[in-house]
């Protein structure tokens, strides 16, 4: 009896020990094997996150898609975030390590879908190659402008076509239902545009349009309508029968880059609002030249071109954009 109650008090005097005192492997010790034998060592262009409690076995990590469960005794979560600078679909890892520092890769997408997980747990703990003092990640959405928004719908739906049409946009992103004359529609992306596109725009009758809803993901949704949604008044005219009223729109070029980052092939969109010279040129890091793209005279119109990155390392390069005395940088990032 007495061997019994020695047993049962240590049983109880373990349950109620401190959490991380479980696993074996010291939080330090997991960051070094991660970053040591996952990362060999090159921190250069990822954020790494590790939940600050070790996780018991079983304990769910849920990405948008599928349910990762711990299949170690006791472990360590990480999230490698290998392209940093997207707030879209990108590539990620899952990381579990048990305490005999074994571990499993789980290659994803998406971040883990609890937001207030991501936010108010997970530690972060080297961010773009800086290891820091285990600061909590603050985590911003990206927030597609109206300019660029503008410049997709007008590059991607209409192809850059807008001599017959009159495009509108709500001002306020974000509102959650717009009415045609038949239905209302949910806007699908909550922080997201909504464009109106009246395909026969001298018609006072039910005639072709297009409700669009795009997210601040560069996604979107089109629905083929027959009438103007009921909150026309509130929208603004930015095409007029194929003239553009957006001041900035009318005045400047635009320079759109998808997807990026990306692996191998990334189409590039611009315009010129004029003739002008053109030239696009891809640099790396140092500053050295990889790629010319465009180096000519172009008329007034909307281009495109595709940049094979074949055969060129993973990592940040810089595509130099310029129409006449415009000028754009912008970054890309290569992975493999």
């Amino acid at each position: 009896m007495k061997r019994f109650f020695i047993l049962l008090s240590s049983i109880l005097l373990l349950n109620f020990l401190p959490y991380d005192s479980k696993c074996a492997v010291s939080k330090q010790e997991a960051i070094q094997i991660v970053i040591d034998t996952i990362l060999e060592g090159d921190t250069s262009y990822i954020y790494l996150y590790i939940d600050p409690d070790s996780l018991p076995e079983g304990k769910p990590i849920i990405s948008n898609l599928y349910n990762y469960y711990n299949s170690y005794t006791e472990g360590w979560f990480f999230l490698i975030d290998d392209c940093p600078t997207a707030y879209w679909a990108h590539p990620c890892r899952y990381v579990f390590l048990n305490d005999a520092r074994y571990y499993s890769i789980s290659r994803e997408m998406w971040f883990p879908n609890s937001w207030a997980y991501f936010t108010d747990t997970l530690e972060l703990l080297i961010p773009g190659g800086k290891r820091t003092s285990f600061e909590k990640s603050i985590f911003t959405p990206y927030i597609v402008s109206m300019d660029e928004a503008i410049e997709i719908v007008i590059d991607s739906i209409l192809e850059g076509d807008t001599t017959v049409i009159d495009l509108y946009i709500n001002p306020n992103p974000g509102d959650t239902m717009v009415s045609g004359w038949s239905y209302t529609y949910v806007n699908p992306y909550p922080d997201g545009w909504f464009f109106f596109i009246d395909d026969a725009p001298p018609a006072n009758w039910t005639h072709p349009c297009r409700y669009i809803f795009l997210s601040d993901e560069r996604y979107y949704t089109v629905i083929q309508e027959m009438t103007p949604p009921d909150n026309i008044d509130s929208l603004k005219q930015i095409i007029s029968h194929g003239v553009q009223e957006h001041e900035e729109a009318k005045s400047s070029p635009f320079l759109l880059i998808y997807p990026n980052p990306f692996c191998q092939k990334t189409a590039i969109t611009y315009s010129c609002q004029l003739p002008s010279k053109v030239s696009i040129n891809v640099f790396d890091v140092t500053g050295r030249l990889v790629n010319t793209l465009i180096d000519g005279a172009k008329k007034t119109g909307h281009y495109g071109l595709e940049w094979n990155a074949e055969g060129i390392a993973s990592g940040v390069y810089f595509l130099h954009f310029t129409a006449g005395d415009f000028k754009k940088v912008h970054k890309m990032i290569v992975i493999r």
